[in-house]
């Protein structure tokens, strides 16, 4: 027995989506994963071996024009021992830190992200903190030292606006290691 479905997809247009011969469950490929596919997802990691409490790591994200595209960021930290990480948005600052590379995640791309990533950003005033969350627990006795976070939703950056990611350790000379993970909608490219 041969199974089929079809969605519409653009006006007047339909595309066939596939089903699973032995289960028939719907095969399907997230957003992400498309994105993939379309090489506009990008990604960059970084470690910090010696992160201490006066100096905290900072990472500067910068989205694009509202008409270059929407980013839609996650993150990942981990870390040797506990620390506090907030998220803010439109922070003031007064350096604006090195210039990283994202990757796209389609290696046979050309594309480059339209999404900007500097480390080590000096920031005077924190702006509109979105998020904050903890890793790790301190206290004694440590019921947990370090460990991983990952964000489980993603954020859709306001267009044309900075962002702050700080990692603040509760002790010095704590490892930190990130990996955030985006992708760019580009106008009229759907």
């Amino acid at each position: 027995m041969k199974i089929a479905a079809r969605t519409l997809g653009k006006i007047g247009e339909y595309f066939s989506v596939r089903i699973d011969r032995y289960f028939h469950a719907f095969i399907f490929v997230d957003a992400f994963h498309a994105m993939i596919h379309q090489g506009r997802a990008y990604s960059f990691s970084d470690y910090d071996s010696d992160v201490d409490i006066a100096g905290p790591k900072h990472y500067r994200i910068t989205a694009p024009l509202e008409r270059l595209g929407e980013t839609h960021f996650e993150f990942v930290v981990n870390a040797s021992g506990p620390c506090t990480i907030t998220f803010g948005e439109a922070p003031t600052s007064s350096g604006i830190g090195t210039a990283l590379t994202a990757y796209n995640r389609k290696r046979e791309s050309s594309n480059v992200p339209f999404t900007k990533i500097r480390k080590d950003s000096t920031v005077s005033a924190a702006g509109t903190i979105v998020e904050t969350v903890r890793l790790g627990i301190a206290g004694n006795p440590a019921k947990s030292s370090g460990g991983s976070l990952s964000g489980r939703h993603e954020w859709e950056l306001r267009p044309a606006t900075i962002y702050e990611m700080t990692i603040t350790p509760d002790a010095d000379n704590t490892q930190v290691w990130v990996n955030f993970d985006f992708y760019e909608v580009i106008p009229n490219e759907l």
